[in-house]
């Protein structure tokens, strides 16, 4: 028993030290971003490593390009926006923290405020990779980005995603009931999984769009209509799952979903629908269909 205990106490240390690691490397990334907007060359000093660099991938014209920013370089540059009236504010929606050994890795969705009154410059994904001096205490060994300019937010709450995802769906079957396909497959990713009630109708995009194809020519596929919906996110806010109560020339439906964040935008991941029956009805329906099963194999 007392072995027991010991790791208990073993694990409940290992958590906490992991616990404190992310603690130190968020609040060595926020001071980045807050050296940045105070234009503090002295602390950007400490908290890069010597050899740091800063990537950014751009997209000009449909050609792919990488800008390289040595540290010096950067300093150099915070050192004569000193005297500018300028503001610089990055903002940074999620942190996804990853610990291995001395070494660690933080990415976060972002915006990026600028100007004399501030406006969003382009937004994306930062990536940090960072190495640990001491316990409890990391320097930034480089930084890359991605950049655009369409989608980027201005708020993070959760009412303003859920809103956003909210009407995203509700589009969506609005795409379905006018037979836009291309609309209604905009919504899916591309690895995205679609299941229908019926055994059967399992599709990948590619097979859904070959189904939706025939189907969408049909009156009755113009007839689902979500009645509630929920929407629940996953702790660092780029994932989600919803459900959501649809009524159909069928009868009631319920849907599950899955949605997650590509390249700034929601994406569908997976989409399964199911019948609502009364319990009452399962016992006909199962002697229906076993009934069903025994004349295929017959």
């Amino acid at each position: 028993m007392k072995y027991w205990g010991l790791a208990f106490v073993l694990l409940w240390i290992t958590q906490v030290s992991i616990a404190q690691d992310k603690n130190a490397i968020k609040e060595c990334v926020d001071l980045f971003y807050t050296a940045m907007e105070a234009k503090d060359t002295v602390v950007l000093e400490r908290i890069m490593h010597p050899d740091c660099q800063v990537f950014s991938t751009l997209n000009k014209g449909g050609q792919s390009r990488v800008e390289m920013l040595r540290k010096a370089s950067l300093l150099g540059f915070m050192k004569r926006a000193i005297d500018k009236n300028y503001i610089y504010k990055q903002k940074l929606w999620t942190y996804d923290i990853q610990i291995e050994a001395n070494l660690a890795t933080l990415r976060a969705e972002y915006t990026l405020f600028t100007g004399k009154v501030p406006k969003v410059s382009h937004c994306g994904v930062t990536l940090f990779t960072l190495f640990r001096k001491a316990p409890f205490n990391w320097v930034i060994l480089n930084i890359s980005d991605t950049r655009h300019r369409d989608n980027c937010l201005e708020s993070a709450t959760v009412k303003v995603q859920e809103q956003l995802v909210d009407s995203l769906l509700d589009d969506w079957h609005q795409a379905a009931e006018l037979t836009s396909i291309d609309a209604y497959l905009a919504l899916f990713s591309e690895s995205a999984l679609y299941c229908r009630a019926d055994a059967g109708q399992r599709y990948d995009k590619k097979g859904l769009a070959k189904y939706l194809s025939l189907t969408f020519k049909q009156e009755e596929n113009k007839q689902f209509q979500p009645l509630q919906r929920q929407i629940y996110f996953s702790p660092n806010a780029r994932m989600l799952w919803f459900e959501e109560h649809l009524d159909t020339k069928e009868g009631p439906f319920r849907a599950t979903g899955i949605m997650q964040v590509d390249a700034g935008k929601w994406k569908l991941e997976y989409y399964a629908l199911s019948r609502l029956l009364p319990p009452s009805l399962v016992p006909k329906l199962t002697k229906l269909v076993e009934k069903s099963l025994q004349k295929s194999k017959n």
